[in-house]
């Protein structure tokens, strides 16, 4: 039943009496284009019963209010129905329910709204109106979350601890440091896929208010009168700004929702942006990245199916933002210049103007990373300047602010990187300033405003105008302080405590830089995800401030005395604990890094025979910052960065060729000098025995047991029991028991394109007779029949002789089966079947690994697998050993472990003392790359 005015007379009016009303699949209806809606009156003495059915009245016009429904039943059941008077830019209509007893289900809606006007009032005079929120019909099928889900930390870890978070988003909201997707909105479908309320759609994007976005957009996408496929368009929309905000498991939601709308209604142009846009997100949350791949090139194909220029286009740029993510950077540059050749013959016009500020922006971007040579700097230059002058010609926007702000970090980054340009960068600098202050000022965005002061701060810094940049950051920080926006505010707080501390002003820069470590750490998670190009991001904007911040603070302990310069450099370690944390959650991603920590007093992890040493190399200067039993010491040693990163590099290569050991040995004791021989006195006055080395940076990737004292004429590995941690608060406490079980897999023949490793099964053979304990060897060594050794059995050492890879991205990290080879997360599952029993592994060898020589952050994976499986200790290799080397290595470290009172730290040095006894095995290329992690 309906009624309908096409003119500019109201809809008619329905009235319905009866003693009882079945509605199944129906509609009762009003609805005018130009003006008021009807009215509609129900009045049914017994029961209304409505199923998948609708009552509505609807205006579509500019100025007409919505009619109102008036409904009177003794008892009313909605089931998956709709009673909706709405109305366009006037007033919704009231909704008047009297009833006994109403009923209806969770998904049925009841509402009288204006998308733009008034909301008309909802009455419903019922005892019971809220008894339908326990009715609910349940799916007969349901999504599989299972990729999306993480198992909580408790279970992970198997400790009695959890953690409870309030969390306002999932990701960093839309960051102007990273690659830009394609900007494709609601504004930019064709007029027969829009709906009303474009206009006020595309004001609320041009000021960048997402919220907003998402209010209006959830409006529309509930009036009854869209179709499927322009309810999958606004959807999409809504999932875009919810990415724009932060909350990227949300826009997942979305789109997996609609996924069936979208192959049921086969529109190529709407399934192209689904794609490119599902393929963006994928790779902005680092999940499955063959799906987002597959997605992106599918959304390329269909963009060319439609032959629109600029589909294409945002398309292609957001396959090369993939590509780019992965450093193939030269695939990347030809995806950008092949998506900015079908923009060549198009008329400028807005679109084309935005998609190819997007682009250029990018492969300025790219170019930065790509391009090191002294000889590049022009190119970079002159791309930077290309990706201004396009961006100059979007539309005055918040999109065009958020362009401009990326490529004024950039312009900056390449002002730091080559001085020389410093003068003329400048200005071209103080322009795109300028620009995004007005733009920040005409929509009154406290975001823009944070940002645009907070660079006139760096800008007036860079010219040596310390009072002006003080005064912009102050600013900047207050406009932060207007709203949630803490991955703004940190920067400032961080460069306000750094412009204190220029201008000796020091109580104050540790007050800014302790209070932007606070801002950061709650949202340090949010940048493990919802960013495409997180190659550099902890480097650039994480770690620095906590090594900035140690640095004022150490200076400060050198000036204090007594009781208060220990207290100051505990400060120090602390800081250095919370960064290398960070660290391991930013490599691995995963939050729950820190779940072990305990929480103790720092002394309490070491006895008055072990020390801690954490070495910490600073632009200019070498800082050996030590803690023992009785308190912290440190000393400095004046060392440019440049020239210890040379050194290390330098010695971990000569160390991978056993036939070099005049020049290993050279620099090793080189090595020794600057790293250990300026704290021997502190270690041999407290007859320390076992040395903690908690290395940083590029120090990771060298043995310390390999450093040599030409004085004693021995390695470090003969005087102390080397040990290596992540950090100091990750460790476990060391327990033996009699009744020790040992798993003991191997792979000694060629598997996955890998060569054999022929003494790997002499060595398993050798450890069974000397322990008894389990063999997995080849065809038996499969991830099945691991786990489920692992979980039937109360093994406390794990043993895996195998190919092990570790690399700088941890998604490459790889552990070789028989059948397969897994990831850390799969090697962490099979070791948490013995968490799960209550018999966790304590001990995980890994005898045939690798890190990626000259990778820094390749030691992070094979230093934080203790952390990350939840073992107390692992003995790993840096690289592969001589066969014969670790078939002994192995067997007397276990024999030494099987003694009372021998640590696993003194276990592996008297191995590693034992073989370089053996002349043939005395280079330290054949025992050093044995490490103790834990």
């Amino acid at each position: 039943i309906y009624s309908e005015a096409s003119g500019k007379g109201d809809a008619g009016y329905i009235s319905v009496k009866t003693s009882q009303l079945s509605i199944d699949n129906g509609e009762i209806s009003t609805k005018s284009e130009q003006s008021n809606g009807g009215n509609i009156d129900l009045s049914i003495d017994q029961k209304l019963i409505m199923d998948n059915s609708k009552i509505t009245t609807s205006v579509q016009g500019d100025i007409g209010n919505g009619g109102n429904i008036s409904l009177y039943s003794r008892y009313a059941i909605v089931k998956d129905s709709n009673i909706i008077a709405s109305a366009y830019e006037g007033k919704g209509g009231n909704i008047q329910i009297d009833s006994s007893q109403f009923i209806r289900s969770a998904n049925s809606i009841v509402d009288a709204s204006s998308i733009l006007g008034i909301n008309g009032e909802v009455n419903i005079n019922a005892p019971d109106a809220d008894i339908s929120s326990g009715l609910n019909q349940l799916q007969s099928s349901f999504i599989n979350a299972e990729q999306w889900m993480k198992t909580q930390c408790k279970k992970r870890t198997g400790d009695q601890i959890s953690h409870f978070i309030i969390q306002t988003r999932d990701s960093l909201p839309g960051y102007p440091l990273d690659l830009l997707p394609g900007a494709i909105h609601l504004t930019n479908f064709n007029e027969s896929l829009s709906m009303p309320g474009r206009n006020h759609v595309k004001e609320l994007y041009l000021k960048g208010d997402y919220i907003g976005v998402i209010t209006l957009l959830e409006k529309i996408v509930s009036n009854p009168d869209q179709t499927n496929l322009q309810k999958c368009i606004t959807q999409i929309n809504i999932a875009s700004a919810y990415m724009k905000i932060g909350h990227h498991q949300k826009s997942r939601s979305i789109l997996d929702k609609i996924i069936s709308t979208i192959k049921i209604e086969n529109n190529t142009l709407v399934n192209s942006i689904f794609y490119s846009m599902r393929g963006d997100l994928t790779l902005s949350l680092g999940q499955d990245l063959n799906s987002a791949e597959s997605d992106l090139q599918k959304a390329v194909d269909l963009a060319l199916q439609i032959n629109d220029p600029i589909i294409i286009a945002y398309s292609l740029n957001n396959k090369a933002n993939f590509y780019a993510s992965d450093k193939s950077y030269d695939n990347a540059w030809n995806i950008y210049i092949e998506a900015l050749n079908y923009l060549k013959n198009q008329a400028k016009n807005k679109s084309v103007n935005s998609i190819r500020a997007t682009i250029l922006s990018n492969m300025a971007r790219i170019s930065f990373y790509k391009y090191t040579s002294k000889f590049d700097r022009i190119r970079i230059k002159h791309r930077i300047e290309n990706a201004f002058i396009q961006a100059l010609k979007m539309d005055e926007s918040y999109d065009l602010a958020y362009n401009l702000i990326g490529l004024n970090d950039l312009l900056i980054k390449f002002i730091l990187k080559n001085p020389n340009y410093k003068e003329t960068c400048l200005d071209i600098d103080y322009s795109i300033l300028k620009r995004i202050l007005d733009i920040a000022n005409k929509i009154n965005s406290p975001q823009l405003l944070s940002y645009a002061n907070g660079y006139l701060g760096r800008y007036h810094e860079l010219t040596n105008q310390n009072k002006k940049a003080i005064n912009y950051t102050q600013k900047a920080i207050f406009c932060a302080q207007q709203g949630y926006y803490p991955e703004i505010l940190y920067k400032w707080q961080w460069q306000l405590g750094n412009l204190y501390n220029k201008t000796g002003q020091v109580s104050q820069a540790c007050k800014f830089y302790n209070a932007s470590i606070e801002t950061l750490a709650p949202i340090r998670n949010e940048f493990f995800q919802g960013i495409r190009f997180s190659q550099n991001i902890f480097n650039e904007q994480i770690r620095p401030v906590y090594l900035e911040y140690s640095k004022i603070k150490l200076n400060k302990a050198l000036d204090d005395v007594g009781d208060q310069h220990d207290s100051s450099l505990m400060e120090v370690i602390q800081i250095m604990e919370d960064v290398k944390i960070a660290e391991l959650q930013n490599y691995f991603k995963d939050e729950c890094i820190d779940i072990v920590q305990k929480h103790k007093s720092l002394l309490s992890y070491i006895d008055n025979k072990t020390a801690v040493l954490y070495p910490i190399p600073y632009e200019n200067k070498l800082v050996l910052l030590m803690l023992f039993s009785q308190g912290p010491d440190v000393t400095s040693i004046p060392l440019k960065i440049d020239e210890l990163k040379n050194l290390s590099n330098a010695f971990n290569k000569r160390l991978h060729d056993p036939e070099k050991e005049v020049r290993i040995k050279n620099l090793a004791y080189v090595l020794h000098q600057k790293l250990i021989q300026p704290v021997e006195k502190h270690l041999s006055s407290r007859e320390i025995n076992t040395l903690i080395v908690i290395p940083d940076n590029f120090l990771r990737n060298i043995p310390f047991a390999a450093l040599y004292d030409k004085k004693d004429n021995k390695y470090l590995a003969e005087k102390y029991a080397i040990v290596t941690l992540p950090a100091l608060t990750l460790t476990e406490e060391e327990t033996k028991s009699d009744n020790d079980q040992i798993l003991l897999c191997g792979l000694s023949i060629s598997r996955h394109g890998l060569p054999a490793l022929p003494y790997v099964q002499k060595e398993l053979e050798s450890l069974n007779h000397l322990l008894g304990g389990k063999v997995l060897l080849d065809e038996d060594f499969t991830l099945e029949a691991v786990n489920r050794e692992l979980q039937q059995n109360n093994y406390s050492t794990v043993h895996l002789s195998t190919h092990a890879k570790f690399e700088d991205d941890p998604k490459n990290i790889k552990l070789s089966t028989y059948d397969v080879s897994i990831t850390t997360d799969q090697i962490q599952d099979m070791i948490f079947n013995g968490v799960y029993r209550g018999h966790p592994v304590k001990l995980l060898t890994l005898s045939a690994c690798n890190t990626a020589s000259g990778k820094e952050r390749s030691s992070l994976g094979l230093g934080g697998i203790a952390v990350k499986t939840g073992v107390s200790s692992v003995v790993a290799t840096l690289w592969k050993v001589e066969n014969e080397a670790a078939e002994l290595i192995m067997a007397e470290f276990y024999r030494q472990l099987k003694l009372k009172n021998v640590s696993k730290a003194v276990a592996l040095q008297n191995a590693q003392k034992q073989i370089l006894s053996h002349d043939r095995f005395s280079n330290p290329s054949y025992w050093a790359p044995f490490v103790m992690i834990g």
